[in-house]
């Protein structure tokens, strides 16, 4: 367990999908399906893409004054992804 002043954070792999323009985005928690599950649930995609791998077993831990400057980085990264893909 994390003292008072550090943060646990979980390392996994997200998958977004979006059907179309009108729906909204679901996502799935990918980290721990090999491939034969992904095949099953998106057959589309077998053979087209490849998928990461497992990511770290263990959650990171950091202190909370390292969280907020690396958490706004991300959102502003999603922002202006998100921004140029509407603009398009």
């Amino acid at each position: 367990m994390p003292g008072k002043d550090n943060i646990v954070i979980g390392i996994t792999n997200l998958m977004a999908i979006k059907e179309n323009a009108s729906s909204g985005w679901k996502f799935m928690d990918i980290n721990d399906f090999d491939e034969a599950k992904i095949n099953y649930l998106l057959p589309e995609f077998k053979n087209k893409i490849s998928f990461p791998k497992k990511l770290a077993e263990k959650p990171l831990v950091i202190p909370k004054e390292e969280l907020q400057p690396s958490l706004q980085m991300l959102l502003n990264a999603f922002d202006g992804a998100l921004n140029k893909a509407s603009a398009e």
